[in-house]
């Protein structure tokens, strides 16, 4: 049987879908985070600038929001105009990209009709996908759901179409931030879609996850019967570092050099046949309020490059997951750009084969995505 691809437009076969970038929201609203910045992040009154939440975004609160309040803007946090974002994804296209997997599942998920639209418009190749993003985000009707209810709602969101349109999922999608019973059941219902449809997963690691949590999600994926070499986990740039304690922000002022690599956790996943996502390019923002400081591009290419080195470049994928405004070109970032303007050109450079290179970003998202 001849394998496809199902994108937003319909099927393409795998040799057309070309540079792929493996994490990205196009239409998305992250607004819920704002609840957990409440919780979280200090009161601001003595802040001097501060963005008040209600209003654009504009050039002269971007350092303010960079430096951790993000999630207080709820202009920022919505991905939701879409021309604004057209114009985005024609970039992308413009420097070399051709293809881009949208991981907005319920709980942030944008228009899917939009995501048809700005897919003709473009040129570039959109595979939208099924699942839920962290729980607190979840709607209220998937709260109580069961194991085989989760994988009914997403088999049908496969095979039949996201929320009564004609556009069909082509990728699984669990976004947790902790791993509570829910999310448990959730990973264990994302295993057996995986399983019945033949389609790969992603698997996002929030800032609360820990390496330990990562690895009981491996575990209950390869209990349930996935094939590891169908499933991506996300968001590894900041795991194949000494986290959390070298991005705590005191303790690297009180010692520069525990900052580390540390490929352990990595290569755990790696030896069992995950594939790794270093998916947060041109993210330049801190948790300053917090007291958590987040990566550098340089960082997360070190630690890309140590495992290319190492021989695992079959098993790695790359994305900038733009999220929210200030990470988009318009206003002040760098957009799902920057792996074609920093990340290529920089292996490059460094000298690392065509064929690392092309895996990463062309054959490896071919074969995650067919089935």
């Amino acid at each position: 049987m001849t394998k496809e691809i199902m994108t937003v437009l319909g099927p393409i076969a795998p040799n057309q879908l070309g540079f792929t970038s493996m994490h990205e929201h196009i239409l998305a609203d992250v607004g819920f985070y704002a609840k957990v910045a409440e919780e979280t992040v200090p009161t601001i009154d003595k802040i001097f600038f501060p963005a008040k939440p209600d209003e654009p975004v504009k050039i002269e609160n971007l350092s303010f929001l960079n430096h951790g309040f993000f999630s207080i803007s709820k202009d920022n946090t919505s991905l939701l105009d879409e021309e604004l974002m057209n114009a985005e994804v024609k970039d992308f296209n413009i420097a070399g990209g051709s293809a881009i997997l949208e991981l907005s599942i319920p709980g942030i998920r944008g228009d899917v009709e939009g995501l048809r639209r700005i897919s003709e418009k473009t040129g570039v190749h959109i595979v939208a996908s099924t699942g839920l993003y962290a729980e607190d985000s979840w709607p209220a009707k998937y709260l109580e759901m069961s194991v085989d209810d989760f994988s009914n709602y997403m088999k049908n969101e496969v095979e039949q179409g996201i929320e009564g349109t004609s556009v069909r999922a082509g990728h699984l999608k669990f976004a947790p931030n902790s791993l509570s019973s829910r999310s448990e059941k959730m990973v264990r219902a994302i295993a057996r879609t995986s399983v019945n449809t033949g389609l790969a997963a992603t698997l996002h690691q929030g800032l609360q996850m820990t390496k330990d949590d990562g690895r009981r999600m491996a575990k209950m994926l390869i209990e349930e019967g996935a094939d590891p070499q169908r499933v991506v986990f996300a968001h590894m740039d900041k795991l194949t570092f000494n986290y959390p304690e070298s991005y705590q922000l005191n303790n690297y002022l009180l010692d520069p050099d525990s900052r580390r690599l540390d490929m352990e956790y990595a290569k755990e996943l790696l030896d069992l046949g995950f594939t790794l996502s270093f998916d947060t390019f041109g993210h330049n923002w801190n948790l300053e309020p917090i007291g958590l400081l987040n990566q550098t591009d340089y960082e997360r290419l070190a630690g890309l490059v140590a495992l290319i080195k190492e021989g695992y470049s079959k098993q790695l994928v790359i994305g900038c997951d733009v999220f929210t405004k200030m990470l988009t070109r318009r206003y002040g970032g760098d957009g799902y750009s920057r792996i074609l303007n920093f990340v290529v050109p920089a292996l490059r450079n460094i000298g690392t084969p065509e064929v690392d290179i092309q895996n990463i970003t062309v054959e490896n998202p071919a074969r995650l995505l067919a089935r």
